[in-house]
């Protein structure tokens, strides 16, 4: 999978080395890390927003407008997929609950 500043993010074959699937994300994305479970992806975006995706669908299933006061540098997923943890240019470090 790739994050891309053309707000973007593609998840690849790696056997064909071909795109599988895009998702247009709808800002510049720097970063993305998808579940363990590979059922959620979570993008860490330039409008300072975080944005959960269901990997399969492509769907938005959840966004976190103004998660940060700065663009989003680093976004993961707890093992257990019940949190995420984001840093940012802003100097902070941000845990969410994904239940709540």
């Amino acid at each position: 999978m790739t994050a891309s500043l053309d707000s973007t993010i593609k998840l690849w074959d790696l056997n064909t080395a071909h795109i599988d699937r895009t998702i247009n994300s709808y800002s510049k994305c720097y970063d993305m890390h998808i579940s363990r479970s590979e059922t959620y992806i979570a993008s860490g975006h330039n409008d300072c927003s975080i944005r959960v995706w269901h990997a399969k669908s492509k769907d938005s299933i959840m966004k976190l407008e103004d998660a940060h006061a700065d663009p989003v540098s680093c976004v993961r997923i707890t093992p257990d997929e019940k949190y995420i943890v984001s840093t940012s240019k802003d100097d902070t470090i941000k845990i969410w609950d994904i239940g709540t």
